[in-house]
């Protein structure tokens, strides 16, 4: 009988840690909205967040965007 090679070539493997790291971001994003949302309304209003939010926005992030 011949041998089968069982080992996955390169590129499953690649596709199966993007999915694994998708799936890491997708459940980081969930917690953000679930602890949001627990957070309840805040004091402040929509005008006096949104220049806190904008320069926010504009820092540099540590992964360069």
């Amino acid at each position: 009988m011949a041998q089968m090679n069982s080992a996955i070539p390169d590129r499953m493997k690649a596709r199966c840690e993007r999915d694994r790291d998708r799936q890491a971001g997708v459940t980081a994003l969930r917690a953000a909205i679930d602890e949001g949302l627990a957070g309840g309304v805040g004091p402040r209003s929509l005008d006096e967040m949104l220049p806190d939010a904008r320069a926010h926005a504009a820092e540099p992030t540590p992964h360069g965007g």
